[in-house]
């Protein structure tokens, strides 16, 4: 079996922005969609910074037993919904062509005269279910991220959900900022589509 850590946040903003110039973004813009899939030791250099040093995201890698992570993201801004991954490759050789960096999952377009992936905005229900990148609270806008393939060797289903829960009460952030702000957690087991047990963190 293949088990899928998934991560999701509600009442977000989600990820917002340009598919590849995200660099370019104003001083004052949101814009986080480079950043959070695309970019590698980058983070944003104005107010709006999201991290110190654009590292944070890989632990969605780290997590990936083939360092493999698909987002789907329902928008704020009536964007629609937004689906993207990534897997963190080696370079590596393709039909005879060397290939650099990272592979994404995505529409193929053209960037500049190169075959790039770009975000795919209109995946039927049934293929984002089929992905496990359904959002189960409606509408409401924010981020889900899938990591595939854990490592849960010699980890019971049970003790798995033991640990997640000690390390989001000792580790998650938002719990540690200044501000404290109010925050609801539920660790939840599935198989595939069932729900098997449910958590809740306050």
């Amino acid at each position: 079996s293949i088990i899928l850590v998934k991560i999701s946040d509600y009442n977000a903003r989600g990820l917002v922005g340009d598919e590849f110039d995200f660099d370019l973004a104003k001083e004052d813009s949101v814009e986080n969609f480079g950043y959070f899939c695309r970019a590698k030791f980058v983070t944003p250099r104005t107010g709006n910074r999201q991290g110190s040093f654009g590292i944070g995201k890989a632990v969605f890698y780290h997590l990936s037993g083939i360092n493999t992570a698909l987002m789907s993201s329902s928008l704020s801004d009536d964007g629609g919904f937004r689906v993207f991954g990534r897997s963190e490759l080696p370079t590596h050789f393709i039909n005879d062509m060397q290939m650099m960096g990272n592979g994404c999952f995505g529409k193929c377009v053209d960037n500049r005269g190169a075959p790039s992936a770009q975000s795919v905005y209109d995946l039927s229900k049934k293929n984002i279910s089929n992905l496990f990148l359904d959002r189960d609270m409606g509408d409401a806008p924010g981020t889900t991220v899938l990591s595939i393939a854990f490592d849960h060797t010699h980890i019971t289903p049970g003790r798995l959900m033991r640990e997640f829960q000690s390390n989001v009460e000792q580790w998650f952030w938002p719990a540690l900022c200044v501000q404290n702000p109010k925050l609801s957690i539920t660790l939840r087991r599935f198989d595939n589509h069932e729900c098997k047990d449910v958590q809740k963190i306050d």
